[in-house]
Formats: C-alpha cells, sequence, structure tokens
C-alpha cells in the first residue's frame, strides 16, 4: 500500500505541470493546433521547476516536448528537444523512458 502523505508531498507544482502537460499532449495528438502550444507550456513550466535531478520525470518531459513541436510541425525544435531528451535518458534506467523515446524516434 502506497504512503499517501509521501505520495502528497512529492505533487509540488512541478509535477501537477507535467502531468497536465501530459495530459494535453495526449489531446494534442489528435488536435495538435488546439492543444500542443498548451502542453509545451506546462511541460516548460515542469521542466523549469523539477531540473535534471528527477531523472525520470525530467527525461520524460523532455521527450513530451520533443513531441510537441513535431506534433505542429516544427522540426527544428524537435530535434533539439529530442537531444536534450537522449541526455536526460542517459541518466535514467527506467523502461518507460525507454520505451517513450523509441515512440518518438
Amino acid at each position: 500500500m502506497a504512503n499517501t502523505a509521501t505520495d502528497i508531498a512529492c505533487f509540488d507544482e512541478a509535477e501537477l505541470a507535467g502531468v497536465t502537460g501530459g495530459r494535453l499532449l495526449e489531446l494534442a495528438r489528435w488536435h495538435p493546433h488546439e492543444h500542443a502550444h498548451t502542453a509545451a507550456k506546462e511541460i516548460r513550466m515542469a521542466l523549469d521547476r523539477r531540473g535534471p535531478e528527477a531523472s525520470r520525470s525530467y527525461a520524460l518531459d523532455w521527450i513530451g516536448l520533443a513531441e510537441c513541436h513535431f506534433l505542429v510541425g516544427d522540426v527544428t525544435g524537435a530535434v533539439g528537444n529530442t537531444h536534450h531528451a537522449v541526455d536526460a535518458a542517459a541518466h535514467t534506467q527506467s523502461g518507460g523512458v525507454r520505451n517513450q523515446l523509441a515512440q518518438l524516434y
């Protein structure tokens, strides 16, 4: 059973922004011009607040941000963010991060 007090304490502004950005990214996959910009804004907020020490979440944020750029046709921005994602992924052993990178590829 999860420790609810610890789980809630870890749910800060960065986590809220990351989760919100992730859900908006899901919507952007169907309606990119309606949701990708807002998703990217939330994900950037998460990146600014959480930093590389949150290795798994940090890598997933970069992957999501790259996808936002791809969805609206910004290949240059997508490539730059993908490079950041690959660099961040090198600091985690997360299978989820590897799977997300593979889907981005």
